[in-house]
């Protein structure tokens, strides 16, 4: 029962004691004035304690009244007759069913009436009613019997009367918002939950049980702390003590161990609901499963784990420069190392590295300006890394990339470093070697063919002279010392094409369009001779453009038709014709032969220096698919052999197409 109904009964309930007591009182003082002879002073007691009571009664905001058995009215307080607009004198005697009811209401008066006074029992109920003014509302009213001390009997009913309108709306909007709580309260999209003060569930929605995967009479006579993690039970109560306490606190993160065992993360808050008194009636609790972005947290915290290990263990310099005036943010230890010694973190670049260059200074400002990623490959940066005053080139591999805020604005520059300081002088040294080694190649080979070219002219003079006395034996003897003086010139030249072929620098990435039909006519020509003199047969498809140079690939032509020139069979003129095939990003192109072929088996060994499959019936140096190999592999390509003894062979070369610009 609430604190407003308790009041009200007490109240009617002090009515009904004081009607009862006065009474009483007038029987005490008819007796002390008729029988007892009691004095005056007995008198003026029981009289005023009657005129307390009756003065109480009057000064009620509840209408009170009193009538007897045929319904006349023998009392009435100030509230009713300030209602009625009437003094006591004009209304007391009044008959009480003469007022104006509706015929409904008076009907139903008179049966409660007469059920008061036939059982002895008091009867509550509420009726509608119109004011003057036309508004409307609702009267709840009490008739209670009033007894006769000396044989108990009903000798009159006493009432009372008042307004419930306001606490009739209150009510009502109290039911509705109780209604509104119901429904929000089972059908919400989040988990909600009542308990105890102490934490036993009440009511639970549908949400929440699905959330723990269990039924609602898995929650009777249990707490929270079935559910809760093990060690997260200490949070709860705490959680729960400040409600109970007065406090609001923080919504409270939380694991719960469903009915599967599978662990859910939730976000808990709520409020306590407190009587009039304050005292914690119910708690209601809102959960949200917040077990994705749990994971989605932990995952980041993981990765931003892993990046920092990255970042520390990472084998490139990393640095990140913030701000306008380049201030080294992070710095992870091959950075740090490449300026021993030196304090970075916290400094700007320009303080911490004073002798960088504007050339750098001006390439990280575009970057942070433009947000365009920078990217340069053995780039020369001056430095005194040992911080000694000496300034040395180094050359570095780096990316200057922006690092974006939210809002899309370059703050920072990320800048990976790759020290290829030592690549680049080694290469350099190379470089030096290789051209000092190619200046020796051709010294030497042309050093080496003079002695040669005069050993050949003095042969020949010598047998123009000896003539008449040669013997057929001095003839093949002067012949083999020109073949092998011929031999040499040829394997001199060789040399100085491999060396040259060997020792010079990759093609860059971007290679210039060849037109292999222009490189296979420029070769043609070179050998028209030799195939004239064996009457040999060259034909071609259409040949494709490739990526590569005109010249080198003529040169790979020449080499590829001599050799099918060189192996012909005897007595068969040659006949060499070149295919094209259009494979994805590259063209295939073969030169094929009619002649004496070999074993696939050794179709490996014909690319390799000095490299002859028949070194006495055939002249060569085993150099020229060597030189084919190298110039093929320089532009990215492949070159292969198939042949079948005796029945010719075809050699393969594979080069990517042209990049499209």
């Amino acid at each position: 029962m609430s604190s407003s109904s308790e009041q009200r009964q007490s109240l009617e309930d002090e009515i009904k004691r004081l009607r009862l007591e006065n009474t009483h009182l007038r029987d005490q003082l008819l007796m002390a004035n008729g029988n007892l002879g009691l004095g005056q002073i007995r008198r003026e007691e029981v009289e005023a304690q009657i005129r307390l009571r009756e003065t109480v009664l009057a000064h009620i905001p509840d209408f009170a009244y009193l009538f007897d058995l045929d319904g006349r009215f023998t009392y009435i307080n100030r509230a009713l007759l300030s209602l009625w607009q009437k003094s006591l004198e004009t209304a007391v005697g009044k008959n009480f069913f003469d007022l104006d009811y509706p015929p409904d209401l008076a009907a139903r008066l008179q049966r409660q009436i007469q059920q008061v006074i036939d059982t002895k029992i008091a009867v509550r109920d509420e009726t509608p009613y119109t004011g003057a003014d036309g508004t409307t509302g609702v009267y709840e009213y009490i008739l209670v019997p009033v007894f006769n001390s000396s044989d108990g009997s009903v000798e009159a009913v006493a009432g009372s009367t008042r307004d419930i309108t306001e606490r009739k709306k209150s009510e009502a909007a109290l039911r509705e918002s109780e209604q509104r709580f119901s429904a929000a309260f089972a059908q919400a999209p989040v988990a909600m939950v009542l308990m105890t003060p102490q934490g036993e569930f009440v009511d639970a929605n549908q949400t929440y049980l699905n959330m723990l995967g269990c039924s609602a009479a898995e929650l009777e006579g249990r707490t929270s702390d079935h559910f809760t993690h093990p060690d997260d039970v200490a949070l709860t109560h705490q959680f729960g003590d400040a409600f109970r306490q007065g406090s609001q606190p923080a919504p409270l993160e939380k694991r719960y161990i469903r009915k599967d065992g599978s662990v859910i993360w939730v976000r808990a808050s709520g409020t306590m609901r407190r009587d009039l008194d304050g005292k914690p009636t119910q708690f209601i609790a809102i959960l949200e499963d917040i077990t994705q972005r749990k994971s989605a947290e932990e995952s980041l915290k993981t990765s931003e784990e892993r990046l920092q290990q990255t970042f520390q263990q990472a084998p490139v310099a990393i640095c990140v420069l913030r701000g306008s005036k380049l201030v080294f943010e992070l710095v992870n230890p091959p950075y740090q190392k490449l300026f021993p010694g030196r304090e970075l973190l916290g400094r700007s670049l320009l303080s911490a590295v004073p002798e960088v260059s504007a050339e750098v200074l001006g390439i990280l400002n575009q970057v942070l300006t433009s947000g365009v990623t920078f990217v340069a490959e053995e780039f020369r940066i001056p430095l005194d890394r040992n911080h000694d005053g000496v300034v040395e080139d180094y050359w570095f591999n780096f990316v200057y990339h922006p690092l974006r805020e939210s809002q899309a604005a370059v703050s920072a520059v990320v800048t990976v470093a790759v020290d290829v300081t030592s690549h680049v002088l080694a290469r350099q040294a190379l470089e030096r070697a290789n051209r000092e080694l190619e200046e020796f190649a051709y010294v030497a080979s042309h050093d080496l063919q003079e002695p040669l070219r005069m050993i050949n002219i003095y042969t020949q003079l010598l047998i123009r002279e000896l003539q008449p006395h040669l013997s057929d034996r001095t003839s093949a003897y002067a012949t083999s010392i020109h073949k092998g003086v011929r031999r040499m010139e040829q394997l001199l030249k060789d040399l100085l094409n491999v060396s040259h072929t060997l020792l010079s620098e990759n093609e860059p990435a971007s290679l210039p369009a060849a037109d292999l039909s222009v490189a296979l006519a420029r070769a043609t020509e070179t050998l028209q001779n030799s195939i004239d003199e064996c009457k040999a047969v060259v034909t071609a498809d259409p040949l494709p453009t490739v990526s590569g140079d005109e010249a080198q690939l003529t040169q790979v032509f020449q080499n590829l038709l001599s050799n099918a020139l060189k192996y012909r069979k005897h007595g068969e003129s040659p006949r060499i014709h070149i295919v094209a095939q259009d494979h994805l990003h590259e063209w295939i192109v073969g030169v094929q032969d009619n002649g004496i072929g070999f074993d696939q088996e050794q179709a490996g060994r014909v690319f390799g220096l000095f490299k002859r499959l028949h070194k006495d019936e055939y002249p060569g140096t085993g150099l020229g698919l060597a030189i084919c190999k190298r110039l093929i592999e320089r532009y990215s390509g492949r070159i292969w052999a198939e042949a079948k003894l005796g029945e010719g062979a075809t050699f393969w070369f594979a080069l990517p197409k042209p990049n499209k610009m």
